[in-house]
């Protein structure tokens, strides 16, 4: 099942703003995700910021961003990224993890936490963007199961700086990724036409 799920993923370009996956769905999926995603010691060291339907004006300046962050205009005003203006839309950023008492008791033995460290956190970016992305496949799988479509969005700036700017101060962290939801407008997912795999024994070999 879940294979068949997962093979028919797609990227959606277009998301239907006139019929909307319901609010307590979405809350559901959400938190059954929090329940199902493993985590190192459990510091989850990230924040999911949801920008739901009404936050439109929020969204358009999330695709502004997107935009902004190539050197060429040609991603401006342009279909590319458009799945930043979903009815739901989930920006992951780093986070400085509160220890757990487990993990606070190691760190009284002297072991060292860079995930709850205030003046490293933010150095270390490999393990909150792998966890962020177990969190983002469980949630995909659970929105296919219920027949929500998603789309994710790499290009958007990392420093937060560049959000304030624009006025969204919904943060201090650096951005990883974004992931949007809803329902799919008009068979408007990216083809892969020439978009194929490398063999597979480019990518997998027994060591």
């Amino acid at each position: 099942m879940i294979e068949e799920l997962l093979s028919k993923r797609k990227q959606i370009r277009f998301f239907r703003n006139d019929v909307i996956p319901e609010r307590e769905l979405i809350d559901s999926l959400l938190e059954k995700t929090f329940n199902l995603v493993p985590s190192k010691q459990s510091l989850m060291p990230y924040h999911v910021h949801i920008f739901g339907p009404d936050k439109i004006d929020e969204k358009e300046k999330l695709y502004y961003l997107s935009g902004s962050i190539h050197i060429e205009d040609s991603f401006k005003d342009t279909h590319y990224n458009t799945q930043l203006k979903a009815p739901y839309v989930l920006v992951f950023t780093q986070r400085l993890a509160w220890p757990n008492p487990m993990v606070a008791k190691s760190i009284l033995n002297g072991l060292n936490f860079n995930q709850c460290d205030p003046a490293t956190y933010k150095k270390h970016k490999t393990g909150p963007a792998l966890e962020v992305g177990m969190f983002m496949m469980i949630l995909t799988t659970l929105c296919m199961a219920n027949n929500i479509d998603v789309s994710c969005t790499l290009c958007l700036p990392q420093e937060n700086l560049k959000y304030k700017e624009q006025g969204l101060n919904f943060t201090d962290e650096n951005v990883i990724v974004s992931m949007s939801l809803g329902y799919e407008k008009d068979d408007t997912y990216i083809k892969a036409i020439d978009n194929t795999k490398p063999n597979i024994e480019e990518v997998l070999s027994w060591s």
